[in-house]
């Protein structure tokens, strides 16, 4: 979630496979699986999408398998979103750790992170 100077209220930068962008007050805005349109409209910023590597083909219908990337990044506009302070939460989800998937939640709770966009 971002909350930027030049923002009329707070996004959802949604980065995975597909890249996309909805307001974080309207959670039913949010694109309602992978073939819908609403994808690839995000304006200002870019990320490195998780890579299609391969199709698992052992269930009953054939699923996408990814690669996992060494890292990702983000880049975010300061011209589009606004120089200035930025509140920005990250829930990140799928980590793959030594005791099975986990998600991060930062900061915990109601909190944000404040970067200064200057």
């Amino acid at each position: 979630m971002l909350e930027a100077p030049e923002l009329d209220s707070p996004l959802n930068l949604h980065v995975s496979a597909q890249l996309g962008e909805w307001p974080a007050n309207q959670p039913e805005a949010a694109p309602k699986n992978p073939q819908s349109d609403q994808w690839w409209n995000h304006e200002g910023w870019t990320a490195n999408e998780v890579r299609p590597n391969d199709t698992d083909r052992s269930g009953d219908a054939p699923r996408p398998k990814f690669k996992n990337a060494d890292a990702r990044e983000l880049q975010l506009s300061k011209a589009h979103f606004g120089k200035g302070d930025w509140k920005m939460k990250f829930n990140i989800r799928a980590l793959r750790t030594a005791s099975g998937m986990a998600g991060l939640t930062f900061p915990e709770g109601d909190e944000s992170h404040i970067l200064n966009a200057n």
